[in-house]
């Protein structure tokens, strides 16, 4: 009975919470993430520079798919669309030991269009001259040692600066 009590305390506390002002709702919202700043030793984030590199990330894409149900199996062992291979792609990695440990990749807009242009009418963005980009592909290795905060923030960080310059 106690656990039920709790559980609808919290539900009220989460729509009390996502019902105020957002000028106090996101600060409140902010002091409760924990997000562990100590990063990974010897983790070494980039862009993939090598064919080994590229394809570390695409054998860690494919991996996490098939895990996560979004891909079926393939023999190569890589998940590769027209995207990933575009001169104007940039696949962002992170790799542990020398093993890439995940990846996250830049589609830039070209001649192919976005991933994207499947689900969503951009032509209005296109028209208007805005340079697009699709943020796609973030895969992180199925191991505890990478799990949460430790690879995925440092990874984002380093995408967001990558976008900024």
């Amino acid at each position: 009975m106690r656990n039920k009590s709790k559980f609808s305390l919290a539900k009220i506390l989460k729509f009390i919470v996502l019902n105020l002002p957002k000028f106090i709702r996101d600060p409140i919202i902010r002091s409760q993430l924990n997000i562990n700043y100590n990063g990974v030793k010897d983790l070494v984030i980039k862009t993939a520079e090598t064919e080994e590199e590229l394809e570390g990330a695409l054998r860690v894409l494919h991996d996490t798919y098939v895990d996560t149900g979004l891909a079926d199996k393939s023999e190569s062992g890589m998940r590769i669309t027209k995207y990933h291979l575009l001169p104007s792609t940039t696949n962002i990695i992170a790799k542990y030991k020398g093993q890439v440990i995940a990846t996250i990749s830049i589609f830039h807009d070209g001649p192919l269009g976005l991933p994207a242009d499947k689900f969503v009418n951009l032509k209005k963005l296109r028209s208007q001259g805005k340079r697009l980009v699709e943020i796609s592909s973030l895969a992180i290795t199925k191991s505890n040692d990478f799990r949460g905060s430790r690879v995925y923030f440092p990874m984002v960080i380093f995408m967001y600066l990558f976008c900024k310059k």
